[in-house]
């Protein structure tokens, strides 16, 4: 039987993003051209019971990985901007805090499986230096979002 890769099954057909409060996932200043974190680091902690000295291992604190996007920056994509003024300018809970969904599309385009992250956060920004030499060198934006949590990372 021949080697086989864990992701030989699996097919990138596309993905989109939607922000609560934000945009609709399917205008075009929302597409996204990478994503890539969110996952889930668990850590145990070990635990010594009577003097046998047993070790059993529970489970102890897990952190989420930010998100990561990049996408081409447009004249109508501003929905990151608002983003981090509404969070520097009004500063309120509503305002700082979005959802994150990542939906994967099926063949067909379609919506397949997805994953919400709730209480995010933008934590990071940044473009492509704007001095490139190209003249059809797309300016990329790059943003790192901290997860709060998701309730149905593992459905």
């Amino acid at each position: 039987m021949a080697d086989r890769r864990p992701d030989q099954y699996i097919k990138n057909y596309g993905f989109k993003v939607e922000f609560k409060p934000g945009p609709p996932p399917d205008a075009t200043h929302g597409k996204w051209k990478t994503f890539r974190g969110g996952g889930l680091r668990l850590h145990s902690q070990a635990a010594s019971r009577g003097t046998d000295a047993i070790k059993e291992y529970t489970l102890g604190t897990c952190e989420w990985e930010n998100i990561v996007l990049t996408g081409q920056v447009t004249a109508e994509r501003k929905d990151m901007l608002q983003w981090f003024q509404d969070m520097v300018e009004k500063g309120g809970e509503a305002d700082c805090f979005r959802s994150v969904t990542l939906t994967w599309l099926n063949r067909d385009g379609g919506d397949g499986r997805s994953i919400t992250w709730n209480e995010c956060f933008l934590c990071g920004y940044s473009l492509t230096p704007l001095d490139g030499e190209a003249d059809d060198e797309e300016c990329i934006e790059t943003v790192e979002i901290c997860v709060g949590y998701s309730e149905d990372f593992f459905n």
